[in-house]
């Protein structure tokens, strides 16, 4: 008797699949499809809007995401991130300032958190001078579901040493 129950106990596991989530990181480049969400960068100087990808350590960097927040997400508390990249080191922005980041989800830490509104701008860099290298910074912010959104194509841009003038 034990036997029978127990096989039936096996069968209804496989035949009653419990609900599992497991949460993904989603890029969100446009809104298509089943995403309806996006997230999009601004990247240039203080002197023009103009978007560009090189800039001197002398110029003063400006950086913006906009965030279209998917319409099921809006008004609810989400955690919102940004990860960069430098120099093929991580770092993610947590507690008002960059931090060495290990890579793993468990380890990452929100930017801010905050109730989501139809459009979120976030400033990264507000004119501001950086040191010689490779950049590369995402935004993202977790959805009603727990998965994270972010941007697929990275706000991407290199500083290199200005040169004097003679």
């Amino acid at each position: 008797m034990k036997t029978f129950r127990n096989r039936m106990l096996l069968l209804l596991l496989f035949i009653l699949p419990l609900p599992v989530y497991a949460a993904e990181y989603i890029a969100v480049d446009r809104v298509i499809g089943f995403y309806k969400s996006a997230v999009h960068f601004s990247l240039s100087n203080s002197e023009s809007s103009e978007q560009k990808t090189d800039f001197s350590t002398q110029e003063a960097i400006k950086l913006d995401f906009i965030i279209d927040v998917a319409p099921e997400d809006v008004g609810l508390d989400n955690d919102v991130y940004l990860v960069a990249v430098y120099n093929g080191e991580l770092y993610m922005h947590s507690q008002s300032v960059w931090q060495t980041w290990d890579g793993q989800a468990e380890s990452l830490q929100p930017t801010f958190h905050k109730t989501l509104v139809h459009q979120e701008i976030i400033q990264v860099l507000d004119s501001e001078q950086l040191p010689v290298g490779e950049y590369q910074v995402y935004a993202a912010y977790n959805n009603h579901r727990g998965d994270i959104y972010y941007n697929g194509e990275a706000a991407a841009f290199r500083v290199t040493e200005s040169v004097a003038a003679n």
